[in-house]
């Protein structure tokens, strides 16, 4: 129902006070919040405190907690967030504010093409770490991999020697 006060509101991102808060827009039970405008939020909000990848977080993040590929919120600009799906993205935004890297937050981490589980436990496998696996393979060109043995011990999360097994 409608107060004298004007429609009910729903979940949004209100960049202004870097939270995320409600915000007035659209009668309960109308979902106005849609990919397009939450990632331009979302966005917004992590300029302020988190300059590095604004947009690249807010797109994984959102891309990882919808469970699809960062492409397909470009494929479905229009689809609107439901009020759940509002309540646990508004918990990862907050977790990214608070400086936790995005790939603990999403459980995840792409490295040489290849999607490794990451936890508190690992460590976080770095874009840099990638000139690892192609130095090996400078040095060690090999077309039967059986020929080259690795030991990856203590690292971080093995990725090295995951990718390089892959070949």
């Amino acid at each position: 129902p409608f107060s004298d006060r004007g429609p009910e509101t729903n979940d949004t991102l209100n960049p202004s006070n870097n939270r995320l808060s409600i915000a007035t827009a659209t009668p309960k039970g109308c979902h106005a919040v849609n990919i397009a405008s939450i990632l331009n939020q979302t966005t917004k909000v992590f300029e302020q405190s988190l300059p590095t990848s604004p947009r690249l977080d807010a797109e994984v993040l959102l891309a990882g907690f919808l469970g699809i590929d960062r492409l397909d919120l470009f494929k479905s600009p229009d689809r609107t967030l439901t009020d759940e799906e509002m309540a646990g993205f508004r918990n990862w935004v907050e977790r990214r504010r608070a400086s936790e890297p995005v790939a603990y937050i999403t459980g995840h981490k792409e490295f040489w093409s290849l999607n490794l589980v990451v936890n508190r436990n690992v460590l976080i496998p770095r874009p840099d770490t990638e000139i690892c696996v192609e130095e090996v393979l400078k040095c060690y060109p090999f077309s039967d991999k059986r020929q080259l043995r690795l030991l990856d011990v203590g690292t971080g999360s093995g990725a090295i020697v995951i990718a390089l097994a892959t070949i």
